[in-house]
């Protein structure tokens, strides 16, 4: 990778902190799996898009004074362009509750208690590496925590207990390239950058927890035992997966930017083995679904002078209801749209950022399965799904 040690002219400096910021919340989670609740849910997301490590967007201009044995001096910190790595910390949650089938809900599952509610953290470790100015290279090692809580019945179909599942530690580790279009020195009004990657089997996909029921025959009595707890709280997912991700920017002037993201999860593997125990005959097997997320918005430098910004977007994740290779094992097909409105803040090497998506459509779709199950039995199937109303992303990242 050549240096550039000599700042460019062409933007004032008040900008260039407030750009970086920008860019902070412009992605949400590059490479992992996405959705919410019942449908695939995986990763925090990365702090920033790998791509800005070749952007001249922030640093550099803010100079401290401190004091040592030499006395006092000046210390510039390096710029993003002048960096070679960036360390960044993740961090998501949601409790998803709401249960829907298409886009309509089915609130009488609240009303009598039956609701399956997943509580979701995950954290993201990701170390991003400018190979050269226009190429660069991000390894992303994700961490989650679930718990689920689940409702048991009587033989009046009436509730009785409630009881919870938990699951978490290492989950698919990611690494994926990415490369600009278009040189970031000398376009830097607007720019396209594309990502290819792998998404590495590493997490567990089989943990198992303990469950209740009813016992066979009496109803009465409620009987523990042990099986694979459920897809959307297992840390991994079991198969090998493609990235592919585009992500673009254009700026409207020194204060706002316009950007666009979407990354595609390609699964070749039709499912991982795991028995799920499921009453639909083309659902014995979990299955490996491919994941998608969409964003969309705009962000604004509040106050330049301070490396702070404000954002706004429009986002969609969720999992395909027809893979690009396999589809018919257990999925929860279905996608969430949400308003993502964002705060960031640079200052020298480090940016820090906070969202909050609020989710205003909901929509399960109907799966392979219970198109295969409606054939052979002549009855309707679609099956349902919770979801968040809400959830919380945040992050920290330093440049080196």
């Amino acid at each position: 990778m050549t240096t550039n040690t000599t700042r460019t002219k062409t933007m004032k400096t008040t900008s260039k902190p407030i750009l970086a910021a920008a860019f902070a919340v412009a992605l949400g989670a590059p490479g992992a799996a996405f959705g919410q609740g019942c449908v695939p849910s995986r990763g925090a997301g990365s702090l920033l898009h790998p791509s800005i490590m070749s952007c001249d967007f922030t640093g550099g201009t803010t100079s401290h004074t401190t004091t040592g044995a030499g006395g006092k001096k000046t210390v510039t910190p390096m710029s993003v362009e002048e960096s070679r790595f960036r360390a960044s910390v993740g961090y998501r949650f949601f409790q998803s509750d709401r249960h829907y089938v298409g886009n309509n809900e089915q609130k009488h599952r609240d009303e009598e208690g039956s609701s399956v509610v997943n509580k979701s953290n995950f954290i993201d470790f990701t170390l991003d590496y400018k190979v050269t100015d226009r190429f660069s290279l991000a390894l992303t090692i994700p961490f989650s925590s679930h718990e689920r809580s689940s409702s048991v019945r009587d033989a009046n179909d009436k509730v009785v207990d409630r009881y919870s599942t938990k699951s978490g530690g290492l989950g698919d580790i990611r690494l994926v390239g990415y490369t600009w279009l278009a040189d970031p020195k000398t376009h830097r009004q607007a720019n396209v950058s594309l990502g290819l990657g792998v998404d590495i089997p590493t997490g567990e996909y089989d943990q198992t927890d303990t469950f209740h029921r009813r016992k066979a025959g009496t109803f009465k009595t409620i009987e523990k035992f042990t099986r694979a707890v459920d897809q959307s709280v297992q840390p991994g997912d079991g198969g090998w997966a493609i990235i592919v991700d585009l992500y673009s920017y254009y700026r409207l002037n020194e204060r706002t930017t316009l950007f666009a993201q979407g990354t595609y999860n390609i699964t070749p593997e039709n499912d991982n083995g795991v028995l799920t125990g499921r009453r639909n005959s083309f659902e014995q097997v979990t299955g490996i679904p491919d994941t998608y997320s969409v964003r969309a918005g705009v962000d604004y430098a509040i106050a330049p002078a301070y490396g702070l910004s404000a954002g706004l977007a429009w986002r969609m994740e969720g999992a395909a209801v027809y893979d690009l290779i396999g589809d018919e094992a257990f999925r929860r097909p279905g996608f969430t749209m949400a308003i993502e409105p964002s705060l960031s803040w640079v200052y020298k090497e480090w940016t820090t950022s906070v969202s909050v998506p609020v989710t205003f459509y909901v929509n399960r779709q109907r799966s392979v399965a219970d198109e295969l199950e409606t054939e052979k039995t002549g009855t309707w199937q679609h099956g349902d799904s919770a979801f968040a109303d809400w959830s919380v992303l945040a992050g920290v990242s330093r440049t080196f």
